[in-house]
């Protein structure tokens, strides 16, 4: 854990901002940043072969009269299906989660809500297994239970500000960001919760605000992008054998292997040169 194994330079078909490994051998791409919407109305989302080095279009979203995109936190939910947010701007501005699988070409609306609505999604995780519910973060810092509605706050008080809700393989613990509300950088922990929201424990502090969260495949790694101890990076926590290692000395966007517990997949960018995936 935390050695570099390979680098894939990307050509530059498009400014990369999230990365979600897809299958064993493919990840998908999503462009970075906001994309102005053009007359036709789509936006590509890529797909890398890590064994051929091969780049593909692999779907395109559609306009829905959007004046601008933007993609927001791919997550694997099985092999070969992810769900993502999707923001748009436009006459009546929201935020949606869409699920696709490899074969699709067009994404599934799970849920959305404008964003003036409080309940607009920047980040979720949805629950393995038969239950699958859906906790959404929200643009206002709050966690919510979307599986029904309207949607019930499972954590957090008045002066707190949660963000980056994580499920475990197991879906018998939810991992999230919290800290106190105020100015930047917020000092904070990642705290875990039960499948009833009812039992919160501190699972490791001096975590500074996280831009993203996740398990390793099989739970015993927790990832995320992050400062920890006022240090910039990304890091992995064992909490069984209380061992932290810093994968990457950069925030950046990351995704685990779906297959393999040992594998993470870094994209980082060069000042001034093309984008490179670090594993």
């Amino acid at each position: 854990m935390g050695t570099i194994g390979r680098e894939f330079r990307l050509a530059p078909l498009a400014p990369y901002g999230a990365v979600a490994w897809l299958t064993a051998d493919e990840i998908a791409l999503l462009p970075d940043g906001s994309v102005s919407a053009a007359p036709s109305g789509s936006f590509s989302v890529f797909l890398f072969d890590l064994n051929t080095n091969k780049e593909d279009v692999w779907f395109a979203t559609q306009n829905r009269q959007c004046r601008i995109v933007r993609f927001i936190a791919p997550k694997v939910v099985a092999l070969g299906t992810m769900m993502y947010v999707e923001e748009c701007r436009g006459d009546r501005p929201e935020m949606g989660l869409y699920r696709i699988q490899r074969h699709e070409d067009r994404g599934s609306q799970v849920y959305s809500d404008t964003i003036e609505s409080g309940f607009a999604p920047i980040d979720f995780s949805l629950q393995p297994g038969e239950s699958g519910r859906l906790v959404i973060g929200t643009i206002d810092y709050r966690l919510y239970d979307a599986t029904s509605a309207p949607p019930k706050e499972v954590a957090g008080g008045t002066n707190e500000v949660l963000t980056r809700p994580s499920w475990s393989p197991s879906g018998l613990e939810l991992a999230f960001w919290g800290g106190q509300s105020g100015g930047l950088p917020r000092a904070g922990a990642i705290r875990v919760l039960d499948p009833q929201y009812t039992n919160e424990r501190e699972m490791l502090r001096d975590v500074g605000s996280v831009s993203s969260l996740s398990w390793s495949p099989k739970g015993d790694w927790l990832a995320f992008s992050g400062q920890y101890r006022s240090t910039s990076g990304v890091w992995a926590y064992n909490e069984t054998a209380k061992r932290i290692v810093q994968i990457w000395s950069a925030e950046s966007p990351f995704s685990w292997s779906p297959v393999d517990n040992s594998r993470l997949i870094v994209l980082r960018h060069e000042q001034n040169g093309p984008w490179t995936l670090v594993e």
